[in-house]
């Protein structure tokens, strides 16, 4: 009976002492909500008024009146750090991603047929193993480095979503095919040549 006494003891201390630490580190500081299926809510900045203890969990109380656990803090809101401007409407919503109402069903209508369209243009991949003259030389592999421009989010944007998205190879798979779709056999022509022109 002591013993057990001694560990809840023990646990009461533990939990004000991580509390005490929460508190400390994140009191005051300017959060900006992110992930939210409230439209009124998204890309606002709020500020973390008090850290509490609640059911065995830490919760938090923000400025706007909400209050939600140290998991939610961290999953739906982004710390915006000093010197740093909170990111747009847009970005916010394309961190959150499409809100689906689990009450309506989602209804699939086919799509229409449209008649006498022009056909589209097949792309025609080329074979990775025809190399054109180049098979004719031994080859080996090479690291090579390519200043390509493309269109993306800010690097800091993007870290966040990785670090937040809950399937990390889906994201990546994601990125990737967005910037590949943005690359060229021109682009990289233009690249090779101020590579291989170069003094």
């Amino acid at each position: 009976m002591i013993k057990w006494l001694k560990n809840k003891i023990n646990k009461y201390m533990y939990d004000i002492d991580a509390l005490a630490q929460t508190r400390d580190f994140i009191m005051g500081k300017d959060y900006q909500w992110v992930n939210t299926p409230d439209d009124t809510k998204i890309a606002t900045v709020t500020k973390v008024i008090d850290v509490f203890s609640r059911g065995g969990l830490m919760a938090v109380k923000l400025a706007d009146g909400s209050i939600v656990s140290l998991d939610e803090l961290n999953t739906r809101l982004m710390a915006v750090m000093d010197g740093q401007s909170p990111l747009t409407k847009g970005e916010c919503l394309s961190i959150r991603g499409p809100v689906i109402d689990p009450t309506k069903s989602v209804e699939s209508t086919p799509e229409p047929i449209v008649e006498n369209s022009t056909p589209a243009k097949a792309v025609i991949q080329p074979n990775p193993k025809s190399a054109g003259i180049f098979e004719m030389f031994a080859t080996e592999e090479s690291l090579l480095n390519l200043n390509l421009r493309v269109n993306l989010p800010s690097i800091n944007l993007l870290k966040m979503m990785y670090k937040s998205s809950q399937n990390k190879s889906e994201f990546l798979t994601e990125l990737a095919n967005h910037i590949n779709n943005q690359i060229t056999a021109d682009h990289i022509k233009d690249a090779l040549l101020k590579k291989l022109d170069s003094k």
